[in-house]
């Protein structure tokens, strides 16, 4: 079921699925604003191996997302509602690494830039020069945001993109022969 990228979408799609189709599980779920969450955790049906975007996966419990979380799950994001974000990873590739630039993407859609804000702010903590590029979500321009993070010497990339967007930053940082 394509949602469309849209909430109203993703609920008509799990309307379907799990009122209708009597789905027994979802697989490797993407969701752009996957609002019909509380549906399929309310009704059982375990949602495997999603690419989380939003909070979803580490809200409800019978989902579970292709990273895994340790999150308690039990209706709101986080512990207790407060959410937390390591960065010992942005820390690892500053020490052994030497990056000092690094460049994150996201879409103008409200989850994406949200994570984006998240590790922006993790990226800050650690030190780093941080570049942002937000491209539209129904026209993004992945190649002047390519453009762009190679000519200010980004040494990273952290993206906060769905699959195909992120196969098109790949693509467009070949194109202009951005080097991370």
């Amino acid at each position: 079921c394509d949602d469309g990228g849209s909430g109203v979408g993703d609920n008509e799609c799990v309307h379907r699925l799990i009122d209708e189709d009597k789905v027994v599980a979802l697989v490797a779920t993407t969701a752009l604003d996957y609002v019909g969450a509380s549906r399929v955790s309310a009704a059982g049906v375990p949602d495997i191996g999603g690419q989380p975007i939003g909070a979803a996966y580490d809200t409800y419990p019978h989902l579970y997302g292709i990273y895994g979380s340790l999150a308690p799950r039990e209706g709101t994001p986080g512990w207790g509602g407060k959410l937390y974000g390591g960065t010992e990873v942005y820390r690892y590739f500053k020490r052994v690494q030497g990056a000092r630039t690094a460049a994150v993407i996201s879409y103008n859609q409200s989850a994406s830039a949200a994570y984006a804000r998240l590790v922006t702010r993790g990226l800050k903590a650690e030190g780093y020069q941080v570049v942002t590029e937000q491209v539209d979500f129904a026209l993004p321009n992945f190649r002047a945001a390519a453009a762009d993070l190679k000519d200010q010497g980004a040494d990273l990339v952290f993206d906060a993109l769905d699959t195909h967007g992120n196969a098109q930053l790949c693509k467009a940082m070949d194109d202009v022969g951005a080097k991370v």
